[in-house]
């Protein structure tokens, strides 16, 4: 990046794309990285919302007088909460240039940003994908020919003396007794402080935080941060129900939903009890969101004409109608809808 006269900023085409953030009309905040400098943010606290987190999490409770009122958590300034409340409220105002999504957190959009600074110039011909290097498209076209990835197998000479377990390396064989046997997580997220066992499994976890998303379905365009997460979203397209309830029959495409469903079968297990309707829940999650309905509390928030709404579905389906997404697609017409049950309703005219 190079100084033009008069303060402008000529940025290149491949620039890491921290440099380049939406400015919000409604509250003009902005963040960016100059070469060789520090953050420079302009937020409620006057600094990096990375920078209280960490600074706050090292203080004793009496430092931190000003709590949260949904999850109690303390912070030492005034301006510290007022940055953590937009996680709870869905505020997101710091928007990503490149793609337009938005964060909640200027710390949350320059690791987002890190996705698009790298040059991708290898394009897949069947999907459109993008790739920095050849051979990496070269392996990821074998998934449309269904061509078997051929790797060589190493020999594992490396016995765990606890399971018997075999590695073909040693550190591989170390971190396997530390997490396993011993129990330990070395490595914390310096965003919550979870621990884990491995450090990779740290960075897939960091996700959480950052929204980061990288696999995305070709169908429909939906991101999601674990590769496991898209094939099992897959399956909705694919109209695949391998999960069948062994009461009524009925099939799903998650395993977590045929779970959910199966409590219906279970009527006794509701041990969460509403004290306004007295309608029982099988889960104090479930309790708490019911009981909006009560008490009116709207906390999902949209950052694009401010509604809000009580349950963050919710919230997702109504974002559908700024960015015009409509992943859900009738068989029959081809017609596409913003949300599942408005595809259901217009299905009803094909069975007529």
């Amino acid at each position: 990046m190079e100084e033009e006269p008069h303060g402008r900023i000529s940025v290149n085409k491949y620039q890491p794309t921290e440099l380049k953030v939406k400015e919000e009309e409604d509250h003009g905040d902005f963040s960016y990285q100059r070469p060789g400098g520090s953050p420079n943010s302009h937020s409620d606290s006057g600094k990096t919302s990375s920078e209280s987190g960490e600074s706050d999490r090292e203080l004793p409770k009496s430092d931190r007088p000003h709590n949260c009122s949904l999850c109690r958590k303390g912070f030492s300034q005034l301006g510290h909460l007022k940055l953590h409340n937009k996680t709870h409220t869905g505020e997101k105002r710091y928007g990503c240039i490149q793609c337009g999504k938005s964060f909640a957190r200027s710390d949350y959009l320059k690791k987002h940003a890190k996705i698009h600074s790298v040059e991708k110039p290898y394009k897949c011909s069947v999907c459109c994908k993008v790739f920095a290097r050849s051979d990496i498209l070269t392996i990821h076209t074998r998934v449309h020919t269904s061509e078997r990835v051929q790797r060589p197998t190493k020999e594992k000479l490396y016995p765990c003396s606890q399971c018997g377990k075999r590695f073909s390396q040693l550190g591989n064989l170390k971190s396997h007794e530390s997490a396993v046997h011993a129990g330990k997580k070395p490595f914390n997220c310096p965003e919550c402080g979870k621990g884990f066992s491995h450090f990779g499994n740290m960075q897939k976890h960091q996700r959480v935080h950052t929204g980061e998303k990288p696999y995305m379905c070709p169908d429909c365009g939906t991101g999601f941060s674990r590769s496991h997460h898209l094939k099992t979203h897959q399956q909705i397209h694919k109209g695949e129900k391998p999960h069948l309830c062994t009461e009524c029959g009925k099939g799903f495409a998650r395993a977590d939903s045929l779970t959910a469903h199966q409590r219906v079968h279970r009527l006794d297990n509701k041990p969460y009890g509403c004290s306004d309707c007295g309608k029982a829940f099988s889960s104090f999650g479930n309790l708490t969101q019911h009981q909006r309905i009560h008490t009116g509390e709207k906390p999902y928030q949209c950052s694009q004409c401010e509604r809000s709404f009580a349950f963050s579905t919710d919230l997702k389906n109504h974002q559908r109608r700024h960015t015009g997404m409509k992943p859900y697609y009738c068989s029959d017409c081809g017609r596409s809808f913003t949300t599942a049950s408005s595809l259901k309703s217009h299905q009803k005219i094909h069975k007529l």
